[in-house]
């Protein structure tokens, strides 16, 4: 009877023993998955927004390069606007002066064709008289 009674508190401890070890086990495990989910879910979620903040300082990136080069566009434009404003007036100065000089040459040219046309005409006549008054002394 004590051999039966001790196997049987044997089995019963083992068996007991199996179902405590089961549900330590098992609280053991979710434990150690919370942690380990916890873990991951923290790498995926530093991942995840490492990625993302990536993303949206690309983004970002795109909107402060277009600010800061308009900007910088409109700064450079007031420097290049003087500086090409200098060079552009030499140019236009050069091409304005040429065509007033194309308009005044021949403006110039007519007056001057005129002058000298009545100067010709002038010695032509005075030719003429010093010829009849020598034809005629």
């Amino acid at each position: 009877m004590k051999r039966l009674m001790k196997r049987l508190m044997e089995r019963l401890m083992k068996s007991l023993m199996k179902c405590l070890m089961k549900r330590l086990l098992e609280r053991l495990m979710k434990r150690l998955m919370k942690r380990l989910m916890k873990s991951l879910m923290k790498r995926l979620m530093k991942r995840l927004l490492e990625s993302l903040m990536k993303r949206l300082m690309k983004r970002l990136m795109k909107r402060l390069v277009k600010s800061l080069m308009k900007r910088l566009m409109k700064r450079l434009t007031k420097r290049l606007m003087k500086r090409l404003t200098k060079r552009l007036m030499k140019r236009l100065m050069k091409r304005l002066l040429g065509r007033l000089m194309k308009r005044l040459t021949k403006r110039l040219m007519k007056r001057l064709m005129k002058r000298l046309t009545k100067r010709l005409m002038k010695r032509q006549s005075l030719r003429k008289c010093y010829q009849e008054k020598r034809a005629n002394n």
